[in-house]
């Protein structure tokens, strides 16, 4: 692991390639990828900087919390409102985009 990612949100790091980028060994679905009421459970982060990982996790967004996309912006589905437990939070559509998510079965 890198001594460059800081632990920020107390889950595991992800490593880091020599360009900065987060690297996951199997891709999931990107966040921004979601519509209006799909509900997921975040499973890691994508395609960021360190620095970025570190802000998402900042906000609240953590491994294996339950989050449901509340409304997208009109224009390229940015802003995207998230609802991470009883917190709303809105992040532009690249910042959801690197955060991995596994869906959540209709029931």
């Amino acid at each position: 692991m890198d001594a460059r990612l800081e632990n920020a949100g107390g889950g595991t790091a992800s490593p880091i390639d020599k360009s900065g980028d987060c690297l996951k060994e199997s891709a999931e679905t990107p966040m921004g990828s979601l519509s209006i009421g799909d509900t997921a459970i975040i499973s890691g982060f994508n395609r960021c900087s360190p620095e970025l990982e570190i802000k998402l996790r900042q906000i609240g967004f953590a491994e294996n919390d339950e989050i449901e996309i509340m409304a997208v912006g009109p224009v390229g589905k940015s802003p995207v409102s998230v609802r991470i437990g009883a917190t709303l939070v809105a992040v532009r559509r690249g910042e959801a985009d690197a955060i991995d998510v596994r869906r959540q079965d209709s029931e």
